[in-house]
């Protein structure tokens, strides 16, 4: 039983959303932070949340795709 089922998530589940996440957060960080020392500044502010929504939705329309596939097998 999956977490679209009602159930708790699997532990490949788990592990896909891990892995997803430190990847967001390697290249977002890599691409929008520059000063680790302060707060975020506007630019920053605005990379992070386009980079962490462009994460979201390719993972969104590359999870799609999967579906589809393993459809019309």
């Amino acid at each position: 039983m999956n977490a679209q089922q009602g159930g708790m998530p699997s532990m490949v589940e788990l592990e896909a959303f891990r892995v997803l996440y430190f990847n967001m957060l390697t290249v977002c960080k890599r691409k929008c932070l520059t000063d680790f020392g302060k707060d975020l500044d506007e630019y920053e502010k605005t990379c992070v949340d386009s980079c962490v929504d462009k994460f979201f939705e390719s993972q969104k329309a590359i999870s799609e795709i999967m579906q589809n596939q393993s459809q019309q097998r």
